[in-house]
């Protein structure tokens, strides 16, 4: 039995978690642990858009919390889950991270789902018939 469970599928993490550490003594390790995180990416992306929010939120995981690019994806899979609050805290992250690594266009793409979400938070609340709070501005 391979390391996709038997069933064909990779995300098998269990059985590979020996795979990525390791002990550092090999050069390769690093590039591994790349590969093995950008093709678990990847299959969050697929499950997500398969309509499978939960299973890429379970795949990201294991692939750490400074990429940003992994948290944007668990923050629009928080979402798709209906965790607005958890959805708008990763995504507002994400943001914050890319424009520190100076990708201003990255950062515009995660805060434009950020705002997405936010709008779903205020008609939540006014579904609830809570009233949501305003700021107004007066210039």
């Amino acid at each position: 039995m391979g390391g996709d469970g038997g069933n064909g599928r990779a995300g098998g993490t269990e059985e590979h978690s020996g795979d990525r550490g390791g002990d550092g003594a090999d050069e390769g390790g690093d590039e591994d642990h790349e590969h093995w995180r950008a093709a678990t990416v990847g299959l969050a992306k697929l499950a997500l858009i398969r309509g499978e929010p939960r299973r890429a939120v379970d795949m990201l995981g294991e692939c750490g919390t400074t990429d940003p690019a992994v948290i944007e994806l668990r923050g629009k899979a928080r979402a798709a889950l209906g965790d607005l609050d958890g959805a708008r805290e990763q995504l507002q992250l994400a943001a914050g991270l890319w424009q520190q690594r100076g990708d201003g266009l990255r950062a515009q793409e995660s805060r434009a789902a950020g705002e997405a979400v936010r709008r779903a938070l205020l008609q939540r609340a006014r579904a609830q018939g809570r009233s949501a709070g305003r700021l107004v501005v007066l210039h």
